[in-house]
């Protein structure tokens, strides 16, 4: 998520969606074996920020989903679904349960349909709760966690959510947009760090690059928007017990009304609540203009973001490789060079402030200029 450039591995949904819910209140956060959850009822975290329960989209009749949501403000923001790609079409027969054997279940024709499973690890007398952090977890009885919700995210990053960075043991990291506004199955966009580096993020449509960040370089590489934001906001960087590396964000005085998503039309969002406004504003926002998307400029051009008009152009000492359409607004041929090069004569490196490092690049470890010249 271009967590300010750290985009790096970010991560969160939450669009004000016109959502019309069928749950209301429930005291408990913990649900346990031989008890369900049906619709018209919630599970609520301790300290009532988050609610797990049952929703409808405001454009469908019958679909119902099971969901997170914030609890404590206005607008119905949901971060994460279970079942997006397997919606209710029974609600009179939906319930949420845990079983026997640790696993949380929803389910609908009595238990005869099985809709969406959170596996763990076979066990007895576990539990289902749901953090004040908005994690949904599985507890084993002595309170080791089984499952997280956290780990299996949908479109949207909360503070304290870890992001993996590498992919060394596991499958690569993704949150997955929604379809549409008010559509919470898979979509088109997902976001996550590159397959060979953890020091970039990507957005893709299906599996074609659609946006990449700037490239870490061990620092939050832009804070535009950040003046907006107080408290601080922080990102860590943890190794786990698995070898991977993680990536966390939030805000120092512990609010979790800041998130990071992915939505349907492929945009990256850090959205912060406005109790003034009562709706969501946004801390910063990429792609920003229409020439950062991936390749959009084609070789050796580059998208100018000083202009009035973000526009294409290219490097200096290049020309556009088809005039005619790059006046056009086709920029897609890129750019080639106005003269050959004359290596071991005069010709030397240019060096390109504020420009982002280009992708498939090879870092360097404690080079100087001059070394990296050698290179």
């Amino acid at each position: 998520m271009h967590l300010p450039t750290l985009h790096l591995i970010i991560i969160t949904l939450l669009i004000p969606w016109p959502f019309s819910s069928v749950l209301l209140c429930a005291p408990d956060s913990v649900l346990v074996p031989g008890m369900g959850l049906t619709p018209g009822k919630t599970l609520t975290s301790d300290q009532g920020s988050f609610a797990l329960g049952f929703f409808t989209p405001s454009n469908s009749t019958k679909n119902m989903y099971v969901g997170i949501w914030f609890n404590d403000i206005p607008l119905h923001t949901v971060v994460w679904v279970a079942n997006r790609d397997n919606p209710i079409t029974d609600a009179s027969s939906a319930v949420l349960s845990m079983t026997n054997s640790s696993s949380l279940v929803l389910s609908q024709t009595n238990g005869r349909h099985i809709l969406w499973m959170a596996n763990t690890i076979t066990g007895s007398n576990s539990s289902a709760k749901l953090l004040n952090s908005g994690n949904l977890v599985v507890l084993s009885s002595d309170g080791a966690m089984l499952w997280q919700s956290f780990k299996n995210p949908s479109d949207v990053v909360l503070p304290g959510m870890p992001m993996r960075t590498t992919h060394k043991t596991h499958p690569p990291w993704r949150m997955i947009s929604w379809k549409g506004p008010e559509d919470p199955s898979t979509g088109r966009f997902s976001g996550g760090n590159d397959l060979d580096t953890p020091l970039q993020f990507f957005v893709w449509d299906g599996s074609v690059p659609y946006f990449r960040a700037t490239v870490w370089n061990g620092y939050v590489s832009s804070n535009v928007g950040l003046q907006t934001v107080s408290p601080l906001m922080y990102l860590t960087v943890n190794k786990g017990t698995d070898g991977e590396a993680y990536a966390t964000f939030g805000l120092s005085d512990g609010s979790s009304r800041i998130i990071y998503k992915v939505d349907y039309s492929g945009k990256t969002m850090l959205l912060r609540w406005n109790t003034s406004l009562t709706d969501w504003t946004a801390v910063e926002q990429l792609p920003a203009y229409q020439c950062n998307l991936y390749g959009y400029c084609g070789a050796y051009g580059y998208c100018d973001n000083t202009e009035a008009t973000p526009t294409c152009k290219c490097l200096d000492g290049f020309d556009p490789s088809n005039k005619t359409e790059w006046v056009r607004g086709n920029f897609s041929h890129g750019c080639r060079r106005k003269e050959e090069l004359q290596c071991g004569g005069e010709d030397s490196f240019l060096t390109l402030p504020a420009m982002k490092v280009p992708d498939k690049f090879v870092r360097l470890w404690n080079k100087s200029y001059d070394d990296c010249a050698v290179e």
